[in-house]
C-alpha cells in the first residue's frame, strides 16, 4: 500500500501534525511519502515540490504587473484585513500527475492551501482520497477560522471569500471518492455542516505523536537546563507566534496584570515575540522547536496555559499531557473534548481574561493534588502515534477494499 502525504509547509501545526503520522506510518511498515513546498530537511521519504520564479515574473510583480497565479491571487488582498490568513484553492503546481501521486494508492491531504488546485486536482484524481482537517479553510473560502470571517463582514475579503467557497465547491463537485478525517469533534461537526465537504464521509481520529521522545523528566533537571527558578510556581504559554490573536496571549496578559499573584508564581512564554516587548512578570524564552527542548520544558513547568480563542487539537496540549504536564484552557474546540477531567487540567467556564485568571487561581488552589503519572498515561493512551497510524492503516485498507 503507497500512501503520499501532500502539506504546502514542511514547519507549522498541521506540518508537525502530519510528518508525525507519516513516520508513524513508515514505522509500521507502510510506503509512505510526503510532497511540500516547504524545506524537507532530510526527513524520510520528504520531498520538496520546488516552484521556480523567473526574473521576469519577479520584476513585473514589483511593477504591479504580476504573472503567476500565486501572484495574482497575493494582490487580491494586498488591501489588506483582520485575519491571521487568508489563502487560495488555486496554485500553479500540477501536483496531479507528480510520479508519487500517480503512482500512490491512497492520496492523503492535509494542510494544502496555495499548494494545491482544486480545479485540477479533483478533475484528474480517481483515486481513494483522504483529508485530513487541521483548520476550517477546506470547507471554507480564503479565511480559516471562523472569527476572521465573522471580523470582515461587509468587506471585499469577505465577498472574495465567497466567491472562493463557490469556487472549492464546484472543483470538489464531481469527486466521489474523498473522506474527511478530523482530529477533534469540534472540527468534524462544523464540517459536516459546511455546504463544501457536508455531503462526505467524516472519521474521528485524533493526532498522535512520539511519547518515548515527550515524556516526563525530573523536574529540577529540566529547570536547571532553562535557567528557571527552582522554588516558584512556573507555568508556561507556548505559541509559534505570540502575537497571534486566535492564540491568546492577549487574554493572558490581562489575566497575570488583572490580578495579585502570589510571589511564587511566575508565568513563561514561548514563541516568536514579532517585536512585542514583554513585562518583568513574563519571562520570554524566545522560540523553540526542538523536539529535544520541549519535552524538558513541560517537565520544568507546573502547567501549561493554552487561552486560544478558537483552536483544533492543540499539538501543544498534546505534548503537554505526554510529559505528565497539567492544561489550563478555554471550553473551546479540541481542548474542551480532552480537558473534560479535572484530574487532566482546568478549563475556565468561558473565554476572557477574567475566566482566565479564575481558572489559574483554581489549578493553584490545587497544583499539589495532580497526579503528573497518571496524566503521561493518559497522554500515551489517548495520543500514541502507532495507535493514530493503525487506525489510519484501518481506514486506507477498507476504503481500497
Amino acid at each position: 500500500m503507497k500512501v503520499v502525504h501532500i502539506n504546502t509547509l514542511a514547519t507549522s501545526g498541521a506540518a508537525i501534525a502530519a510528518l508525525r503520522l507519516h513516520q508513524g506510518l513508515l514505522d509500521l511498515g507502510v510506503d509512505s511519502s510526503f510532497l511540500t513546498l516547504g524545506n524537507a530537511d532530510k526527513r524520510t521519504k520528504v520531498v520538496t515540490v520546488y516552484r521556480p520564479l523567473s526574473y521576469l515574473a519577479r520584476v513585473l510583480n514589483r511593477l504591479g504587473l504580476p504573472l503567476t497565479v500565486e501572484q495574482k491571487n497575493a494582490a487580491k488582498i494586498r488591501a489588506g484585513g483582520d485575519y491571521e490568513i487568508f489563502t487560495f484553492p488555486t496554485s500553479s503546481i500540477d501536483l496531479a500527475n507528480h510520479p508519487l501521486v500517480k503512482s500512490a494508492d491512497i492520496i492523503h491531504l492535509h494542510w494544502v492551501a496555495n499548494f494545491l488546485d482544486y480545479p485540477t486536482f479533483f478533475r484528474t484524481i480517481n483515486k481513494p482520497i483522504v483529508w485530513t482537517l487541521h483548520d476550517m479553510n477546506p470547507f471554507q473560502g480564503g479565511f480559516h477560522y471562523q472569527a476572521d470571517m465573522d471580523r470582515n463582514k461587509n468587506t471585499s475579503l469577505r465577498r472574495l471569500d465567497r466567491k472562493l467557497v463557490l469556487q472549492k465547491q464546484q472543483a470538489i463537485q464531481a469527486c466521489e471518492n474523498l473522506h474527511v478525517v478530523s482530529p477533534s469533534q469540534w472540527l468534524m461537526e462544523a464540517s459536516q455542516r459546511s455546504e463544501i465537504l457536508g455531503r462526505f464521509p467524516h472519521y474521528h481520529i485524533p493526532y498522535g505523536m512520539d511519547t518515548s521522545s515527550y515524556k516526563p523528566y525530573e523536574q529540577q533537571l529540566a529547570r536547571d537546563v532553562f535557567k528557571l527558578p527552582l522554588n516558584k510556581r512556573l507555568l508556561l504559554f507556548v505559541s509559534d507566534h505570540v502575537s497571534n490573536k486566535r492564540k491568546g496571549f492577549d487574554l493572558l496578559e490581562t489575566a497575570i496584570h488583572g490580578s495579585s499573584w502570589e510571589d511564587d508564581i511566575v508565568f513563561c512564554a514561548v514563541g516568536h515575540s514579532d517585536g512585542q516587548s514583554f513585562s518583568d512578570k513574563i519571562i520570554h524564552l524566545g522560540h523553540i522547536s526542538d523536539d529535544r527542548l520541549m519535552p524538558l520544558l513541560y517537565s520544568a513547568v507546573d502547567a501549561v496555559i493554552i487561552p486560544s480563542r478558537e483552536d483544533n487539537l492543540p499539538n501543544v496540549m498534546i505534548e503537554a499531557l505526554a510529559c505528565g504536564t497539567p492544561v489550563i484552557g478555554f471550553p473551546i474546540g479540541g481542548i474542551k473534548e480532552v480537558v473534560g477531567s479535572d484530574d487532566i487540567g482546568v478549563l475556565s467556564k468561558e473565554v476572557g481574561a477574567k475566566a482566565l485568571s479564575l481558572a489559574i487561581q483554581a489549578f493553584l488552589d490545587r497544583s499539589d493534588k495532580f497526579d503528573r503519572q497518571f496524566i503521561r498515561e493518559f497522554g500515551e493512551r489517548s495520543f500514541g502515534l502507532l495507535r493514530q497510524g493503525q487506525r489510519y492503516i484501518d481506514l486506507y485498507e477498507a476504503l481500497l477494499k
